[in-house]
């Protein structure tokens, strides 16, 4: 059956055009695409202008972290990347996918990025063995980026007399921003270093009136699978709650953030 162009082809691809959306963080370009990882988050590719209308585009190294994370050896992950570089006509040194691009080239050099990702990617699907344990502040990260809110990370806060940090500045709707802390509770071998830093920095936030009228503060906890977990976190909650650290949020409500963004 022939079939010749129609409005609605060209409207399901326009439709596709549209789901590209650029994200603008200080002094950096990304491309957030409408393809996924498998574990659902979208493939997000950097841009950096190496000289006028020259690009190398990027994809920062996640797509082999995904793979290892998934349970994909550092073997396999090498062995693939090999077969990526021929097959996409990308560099893949470091085990970050790049390719180099001029103005006319983006197009064809974003196609080529976002096959090269997902062919990586999918070795978590080839290699079922026990997935690593992901660490707590990659999930955040996760998280944040699938949520298409642009961040940074450890932003300096207080520079005297002792530099201070928060994990991550969220940028919110128009002005708003969140100061976001994370906190995981240490294994029974591990002191908690954790803490007394979220505190005393909130604390100080405060006091010193420092986060402005706009601002949020916010605490994601981890409260673990378990009980040893759960319970070293509910000892956390408690003391940030007597030390009235605002917005303590669970992992498991981590959607709240987003009240406090668009507030």
């Amino acid at each position: 059956m022939n079939t010749k162009c129609n409005p609605k082809i060209e409207e399901s691809v326009a439709h596709l055009v549209a789901s590209f959306h650029l994200r603008e963080q200080d002094d950096e370009c990304s491309v957030v695409t409408p393809f996924q990882y498998p574990d659902g988050s979208p493939i997000t590719i950097s841009l950096s202008e190496v000289a006028d209308g020259e690009y190398i585009l990027s994809d920062n190294g996640e797509a082999a972290d995904f793979a290892y994370l998934g349970g994909a050896s550092e073997g396999s992950i090498r062995e693939r990347l090999g077969l990526i570089e021929k097959r996409f006509a990308v560099s893949t040194k470091g085990q970050e996918i790049t390719v180099a691009a001029s103005d006319d080239g983006l197009p064809s050099a974003i196609i080529s990025l976002i096959g090269s990702i997902q062919d990586a990617s999918y070795l978590v699907y080839r290699h079922p063995a026990p997935a690593r344990r992901r660490n707590f502040k990659a999930k955040v990260e996760q998280f944040l980026a699938s949520s298409s809110w642009p961040f940074e990370k450890d932003v300096l806060v207080i520079s005297s007399p002792i530099p201070r940090k928060v994990n991550y500045v969220v940028q919110g709707v128009g002005a708003r921003q969140l100061y976001l802390f994370t906190y995981e509770p240490p294994s029974h071998t591990q002191g908690d270093r954790q803490i007394d830093p979220i505190l005393v920095t909130t604390r100080l936030l405060r006091d010193q009136d420092l986060i402005g009228k706009h601002n949020r503060i916010a605490v994601l906890v981890e409260t673990g699978s378990s009980n040893e977990a759960r319970e070293r976190a509910h000892a956390a909650i408690t003391l940030m709650q007597q030390w009235e650290v605002p917005n303590l949020i669970s992992w498991d409500q981590k959607e709240r953030l987003g009240e406090l963004i668009a507030a």
